[in-house]
């Protein structure tokens, strides 16, 4: 394949990849430089068209899985006011096991990616779970 035609885009997150790396070491970029699409809601009320965009898989830290099926979005963390949390920590799966369900994993990825660098502000409902 040519160098010549390929694209190489930069993460849409680059602070959550250095973190992901730091905390976890290799990771997988899908779709990468693809921005995150809500779904649209059809006229009979069903919903479609959802895209994820650029994400992050990881080996999964809970279950032990070691084929980066733990995938996070590059929005991951991010604030924003369209939604009850925030933050955007529903942005994050395990496909091996669902350990994304459990709270108290929720709260310690996020922690462990503010220690390696993730540099964005603890939500209020994570904080109380201290």
């Amino acid at each position: 394949m040519s160098t010549r035609n390929m694209r190489l885009t930069s993460p849409l997150n680059p602070d959550l990849l250095t973190a992901l790396r730091s905390a976890y070491g290799s990771v997988g970029i899908i779709r990468a430089g693809q921005k995150r699409l809500p779904p649209r809601t059809r006229s009979d009320g069903s919903r479609t068209g959802w895209q994820w965009g650029e994400e992050y898989a990881i080996d999964c830290p809970f279950c032990g899985d070691t084929t980066r099926q733990m995938v996070l979005s590059y929005e991951y963390g991010v604030h924003t006011s369209n939604i009850q949390d925030g933050y955007n920590l529903h942005l994050v799966r395990c496909f091996a096991d669902d350990c994304h369900e459990n709270k108290a994993n929720l709260y310690s990825l996020w922690g462990n990616l503010q220690r390696h660098g993730y540099k964005r502000r603890m939500p209020r409902h994570l904080a109380s779970m201290r």
